[in-house]
Order: C-alpha cells, then structure tokens, then sequence
C-alpha cells in the first residue's frame, strides 16, 4: 500500500502524502526550515528522532489502508537483513517494476545492481549489530571519550552532526548504501523517497529496542537537553503533533508498541570481539566508567579513495605512547580506538569500506577476518559539506574500539606498537551464489565520485 492508492502520493502540500513525508527527512528543493529536511544524524538525537517520524508514518498509512478497506491492524513490516541468506536480500515485495499488470509503488529503479533481482544481498559483517549490541552505555562520543551506543551531544537544528553512534555507522549507514549504490538510498535528501527506507528503519529502531531491553544498564541519556528536547510531525489527520526525546524511550509502555521476535539469526561471523564489559575487566577496568582517549598516533598525509583498497600508515609516537601507558600503571593500553577523521565528499559514491588493521598482502578470508576492524560508510558527507540551514560546513569523523582486534594481533605476532598499516578495502553485496560467504570486502573495484579521509588517528585509552 502507499499513498498513490489514495491519490496523494506527490502532493507537497498534503502532510500525508508520500512526498510530503518523504522531504521531512529530506530534499532537494527545499531550505532548512520546518518542515523540511529535519532529519537528525551523526548525534544523540538520530534514534529518538527517527522513532517518532517512523511511528506518524505509520498511522498515515494505516489510516490509508484502513481507507481503503483494509485492516485496522496494519502494522510496518521490519527488514532483518541481520539474518543473512535470503533474509538479507531486497524483500520480494519491493523487486518488480510491475504487480499484477499495474505499476508496483514498492519498485525503485534507482538501487543499486544487485538488490532489484536478488542477485545480492547484505553481507552478515554488516547486516549484524554485533558491535552496537555490545556498548554499554547510549551518548557519546564527545572529543576524548569512545563512542556508544546511540551517538553523542549535539545541536538538535543541526541535520549532520559530527558524532556518530555505533549503530547509526553498522548497519544503518551501511544498509544505507549498500541498497542504493548512487541511487536515492544513499542520499538523505532522497531516501526516504525508496519505501525500504522505510522498513530498514523500523529494523533499526527494533535494535535500539532490542540493546535496551538486553541490560538494566542500557539507560537512555538523563541530561535535560536530550529528555527535554522535541520534535514536530504530522499524525494520520494532517495535524502538527510534537514528542519529546523522553516520551519515546519505553517502547511498550509509553508508545504501546512491541516488535514481533525475529527468526533465529544467523551466526555472525567470527571476530576477535568480547562484550565492552568482559574486555575492560580483563585489561584491569570496572566495565562501566568512560575511559579517556588519548592520541598516541596519526597519519601524514590525506588519502583519496575511489573504489579500489588504499593503505595509510599510521606512526604511533613512541613518547606519547609510553607517557599514557605509565601514567595508567598497565603495560599494555585498556582500549584502543581507530579514527578516521575529516571526511569530505562532493557526493557520497554509495560504496561503503570495510577497514582493517595490519592486513597481509594477499591475506585470504580467514585470516582477513582477524584483522578487520570495523566498516566505513559515507552516508550523509555531503550534506555535512553543504548543509541546508545557517548551520557551518564540516566533515565526519568515524571511531572504532579496535581493542580486541589488537589483543589478537599480539598473540600473533602482527602488532609491534609503533607502525600500524590501515587498508580500506570496498564492500559489494554478497552473491547469492556464494551463500558461504560472509564478507564482501573483496568486491570488485568500481570506480566512483573519490572521498578525502584528512587524518586515520590511533588513540589510546
């Protein structure tokens, strides 16, 4: 069902209409200003904001199906793409042009190959939120603490801001991307114009769910300018209705809303990874404060990528290093962090990274999998770059806890403390004719519009 059955699929003016809701996210046409381009990433308000504009969605399109004499049940389907298999292609509903001779409302031309004829699908590494499931606490980062769960503080006028929580960078960004290559998906100005925005984000929603509901420490931010902060959209009657970050936080008792219990997942791929508590406990932490990171390390010189793997150098100054080290009584860092910083793009290419850390030359999967750490999306650099309201130019900065990563690597012998080789390899969907396959970090190399990374940064902490 969409809002072409009731005649209102493209009327700007009709709060309900598909375009409408579509150029709330975002849009080309439009300036900064209510109630255009509203959409909050890269920041703490990413998933409260995106929970409110996903549940008014869907009681519009209820209300259009009820209308149209269907039930009054009617809830929005989620995409698990974290299952893998077929799970994790483009449902079958959104893949024909045509349904029954008339024009399918679901099919979008602009995606990328692979997704319309269910040739590829999400690669497990990604579709998984193994990392983000394993934070511990929602905000940050801010400039010298890691990044959680849900993003860190931020100005909520702005559409891109420059913290980015871990489940908004895996899978969120990367889904993103991966589905529509350089076609409307991987564009915030355009996304929400694919209905799969639509069911990505309800799945991205049930995650954050799902992270909350998993500990009673997974406590949403208690600062009064995230619990105080609202939001405005339109309810199924076309009225400006408005919520604030903590009237969303209790999915079944303040919005009386519950997700159905996904299928059994399949299993994730192996990674040298431990749960944030298990892996602070062993290097001597409690589990639970924010450690403080510190820059031992940074590379020289910017580098472009263009849709082939690329390597950056990064030089861990010894003195730095050993002043950290000495200060925390320990011979070896608690936790160490992978940044990239300063990325800047005229058009996000829609071909995400995976990132890995001391990769062999010609290393095969397995072994590639001890080394990886972590995936790099460009979703949203351009709109940082050229924002729409009166809000400065700026790049974006990714973080990754590499910690276990570089644990593994000295038991092996591939990590001396003072030279780390980073390799930025393009992530392609997985071939359906390769259901073994579990990573897509070899994908053939397809040029596309470059990206600057300025500085790759270790820290320790």
């Amino acid at each position: 069902m969409s809002g072409a059955t009731c005649g209102r699929d493209t009327n700007p003016e009709d709060p309900t209409s598909w375009a409408f809701q579509a150029a709330i996210h975002g849009s080309r046409d439009k300036n900064g200003q209510w109630p255009w381009n509203q959409c909050k990433h890269a920041s703490w308000f990413f998933l409260p904001w995106h929970r409110m504009y996903v549940w008014y969605f869907e009681q519009i399109v209820r209300a259009a199906v009820v209308q149209q004499h269907g039930s009054a049940d009617w809830a929005l389907p989620y995409w698990n793409y974290g299952l893998g298999g077929q799970e994790a292609t483009l449902p079958q509903a959104f893949r024909a042009p045509q349904v029954n001779n008339a024009t399918n409302p679901l099919y979008v031309a602009a995606r990328a190959d692979g997704m319309n004829d269910g040739t590829g699908s999400i690669p497990p590494d990604v579709g998984v939120p193994a990392q983000a499931l394993q934070c511990a606490s929602f905000e940050g980062p801010t400039q010298t603490t890691p990044p959680e769960f849900g993003g860190g503080p931020a100005d909520p006028t702005v559409q891109f801001s420059s913290w980015t929580g871990v489940l908004e960078n895996t899978p969120h960004n990367i889904v993103h991307d991966l589905v529509g290559g350089q076609g409307l998906m991987s564009d915030p100005d355009t996304a929400a114009q694919d209905p799969i925005f639509w069911l990505h984000h309800a799945n991205v929603d049930r995650i954050w769910n799902q992270w909350a509901n998993a500990a009673a420490t997974h406590k949403a931010p208690t600062e009064g300018n995230w619990t105080s902060q609202s939001f405005r959209f339109f309810d199924a009657n076309g009225a400006e209705v408005s919520l604030t970050c903590a009237e969303v936080v209790v999915l079944a008792k303040q919005l009386d809303y519950e997700y159905a219990p996904p299928l059994a997942a399949r299993p994730a791929p192996a990674r040298p990874r431990r749960p944030f508590q298990e892996a602070a406990v062993a290097a001597g932490g409690d589990g639970g404060a924010k450690p403080t990171m510190h820059l031992v390390g940074g590379s020289h010189t910017p580098t472009e990528l263009a849709g082939s793997p690329e390597q950056v150098t990064v030089d861990i100054d010894e003195r730095a290093s050993q002043s950290m080290l000495s200060a925390a009584g320990v011979q070896q860092p608690r936790r160490v962090f992978l940044t990239v910083q300063e990325i800047e793009s005229e058009r996000d290419p829609g071909t995400p990274y995976g990132i890995y850390v001391n990769l062999p030359d010609g290393a095969p999967p397995d072994t590639a999998a001890s080394h990886y750490a972590g995936s790099l999306s460009f979703f949203g650099a351009t709109r940082a770059r050229h924002p729409k309201s009166d809000e400065p130019p700026h790049s974006l900065t990714i973080t990754h806890d590499i910690t276990n990563v570089v644990r593994a690597l000295t038991e092996q012998g591939a990590w001396d403390g003072r030279h780390v080789t980073v390799t930025f390899r393009p992530i392609g969907l997985v071939p359906q004719d390769q259901p073994n396959l579990m990573h897509a970090s070899d994908a053939p190399s397809r040029p596309h519009p470059p990206v600057t990374i300025g500085r790759v940064s270790i820290f320790y902490a």
